[in-house]
């Protein structure tokens, strides 16, 4: 995304999700559903144990992501350059 400061300078945000829903989703739905065949767990059982690993304790929200790029795409963040701000439930340990 492009977006320009009050000073007229072009600022880019560029996003990467780790553990969110809707598209991610899918692909960890059949990743659960391949490890349940192989270990004859339930699927359920594996996405929880998936989700525990999060230190948020859950998979996030495509809208999680939004409310980032609404904030840094925001005058409220007309100060803000270079920052590498993770949202990802507290997985990435140290920046």
């Amino acid at each position: 995304r492009r977006a320009r400061n009050a000073q007229g300078q072009a600022n880019f945000v560029a996003i990467r999700p780790s553990s969110m829903q809707r598209p991610r989703m899918l692909a960890l739905t059949s990743l659960a559903q391949a490890k349940a065949q192989a270990t004859g767990q339930q699927p359920e059982e594996i996405l929880d144990a998936m989700a525990a690993k999060v230190p948020a304790g859950r998979v996030g929200q495509p809208e999680e992501i939004a409310h980032a790029i609404a904030f840094l795409c925001s005058p409220a963040a007309g100060y803000i350059s270079g920052i590498n701000l993770p949202v990802d439930g507290g997985r990435t340990p140290c920046l």
